[in-house]
């Protein structure tokens, strides 16, 4: 097996575990609101349209998804992880983007140690 092949697939291990380490601390959480965190994680600031769009989810599934991962709804029966906020765009009023609390911070930069170093 090559090098980067090999590299692939550690790089794929690692996150696998992410994934299941997150399944697992966060029974509620699903794949598609892991999707949805690593999606904002990769740039602030999507709206949720555009987080549907690049999971291929519904506007409705997408909110849901975000509703998990910032504060939980009336139909979601626990607390949000407080990871985002939705808030305003900064140069365009008139749409929302989602953006990292200091929380979902620090939930990334695990992800990069997990990914960078192999830690889990």
């Amino acid at each position: 097996m090559s090098t980067s092949a090999s590299t692939e697939r550690e790089t794929m291990r690692r996150v696998i575990n992410f994934c299941n380490h997150l399944l697992n601390l966060y029974p509620e959480m699903t794949v598609q609101t892991v999707k949805t965190f690593m999606i904002i994680a990769e740039k602030e600031g999507k709206s949720l349209r555009e987080i549907g769009e690049l999971i291929g989810l519904s506007d409705s599934s997408a909110t849901r998804n975000v509703q998990v991962l910032e504060k939980g709804s009336d139909r979601i029966v626990f607390e949000g992880l407080g990871w985002v906020v939705t808030r305003k765009h900064p140069t365009d009023g008139r749409r929302k983007g989602v953006y990292l609390t200091a929380k979902g911070q620090r939930a990334v930069e695990t992800l990069h140690d997990i990914l960078e170093y192999g830690r889990d």
